[in-house]
């Protein structure tokens, strides 16, 4: 077993993961199924890794490590370095359900928002906790004016 820095193209060491032992089949393929928690090491760095791959960019990191091999009954250390890409997370289809301000502040100019939300994530990561979403919102006063052309009552009982 070995452990494996992840570095950024910063050069930021955000993380590593710990490798388990593993046998290779002579003479053919050998598929294997890791899998391994990432201890984090800069939130910043991978908050910042993670920002780029929510908003659809590619992203690349280079695992780091020294791994021990035996060859035959000798064993010998061997540098491990490996440039690993991904596809940044395309978030297709988002909607949002059941907007319901919870609370406004007019001197800070801030409205407090609750929505249910769902999204299709097209991206080989699975999602097991988001966290907080920051969303942008676009208020145009006129929308709640009647007596402008398009604007009706009823088209504004639908639009809310």
């Amino acid at each position: 077993q070995f452990d494996a820095t992840l570095v950024d193209l910063r050069g930021r060491e955000f993380g590593w993961l710990r490798f388990p032992s593993v046998t290779l089949k002579p003479h053919g393929p050998t598929v294997l199924k890791l899998e391994s928690q990432l201890v984090v090491l800069d939130e910043e760095a991978l908050a910042a890794e993670g920002s780029k791959l929510l908003h659809g960019k590619r992203i690349a990191w280079d695992v780091k490590g020294q791994s021990a091999v035996v060859v035959y009954g000798i064993p010998f250390r061997v540098d491990v370095w490996k440039r690993l890409e991904f596809l940044g997370a395309l978030l297709e289809d988002f909607e949002a359900r059941s907007l319901q301000v919870t609370s406004a502040n007019a001197t800070e100019g801030t409205l407090d928002l609750s929505a249910e939300i769902s999204f299709l994530s097209v991206s080989p990561f699975e999602f097991l906790r988001i966290g907080t979403l920051e969303v942008e919102l676009w208020y145009n006063p006129d929308a709640n004016d009647v007596s402008l052309p398009g604007h009706s009552a009823a088209s504004q009982r639908v639009r809310g």
